[in-house]
């Protein structure tokens, strides 16, 4: 499981500019990551204390709970954004489309290239180049070739993984080629996207 990573200096301010990317590969830039890992993380804290208000699990844990709540029942967003605007806390409304669309799923994390990583949908219709936050998901998750859970936002006109992620499993030799043919042919058919309108 991997956790959110925050800097202390983050702050909010404009809307990111669209395909904002960090000279470092395969993440976007600093200022784009800190903006949404800010809004991001404390919207999903107000999730959590509206959901649980449970003190007894550590923030990371806290964070995927939210998540999960989230992904079972949208109306939570309304009441983490209520929640925020009475405490006044910011959070951009790039931050808040991206998780209005957030795609909670089950990933194929297949492979990467220079610019991003390949996620294959788990029903097999879809795939796109996702890049991280602050570093690679490789980085995050050890290797390739894996299913895991985690949430995918279109922010920034990428499409970014949310960087909590859980339940990763390594995929053996077969199914790697299986989902590599489906990565192909998905290509072929123009349902692999890098790109996104936000």
């Amino acid at each position: 499981m991997a956790v959110l990573k925050n800097s202390d200096s983050a702050r909010l301010g404009p809307r990111p500019r669209a395909g904002a990317l960090s000279p470092k590969k395969m993440i976007l830039d600093p200022h784009s990551a800190a903006q949404f890992i800010q809004g991001y993380k404390t919207l999903l804290l107000e999730i959590d204390a509206e959901v649980s208000g449970n003190g007894a699990l550590g923030e990371l844990e806290k964070l995927v709970a939210a998540r999960e709540q989230l992904r079972k029942d949208r109306s939570l967003l309304k009441k983490g954004l209520d929640r925020m605007k009475a405490k006044n806390l910011d959070i951009s409304s790039a931050v808040i489309q991206a998780v209005e669309d957030l795609q909670i799923e089950r990933w194929i994390y297949l492979r990467d290239t220079k610019h991003h990583s390949i996620f294959i949908h788990p029903k097999g219709h879809s795939a796109f180049g996702v890049v991280g936050l602050t570093d690679p998901i490789r980085d995050i998750v050890g290797c390739t070739g894996v299913v895991m859970e985690t949430g995918l936002a279109r922010y920034c006109g990428r499409f970014v993984c949310d960087g909590l992620i859980s339940g990763a499993i390594l995929l053996g030799p077969n199914y790697r080629k299986s989902f590599g043919r489906t990565f192909s042919s998905l290509k072929t058919e123009g349902h692999f996207h890098v790109t996104c309108e936000t």
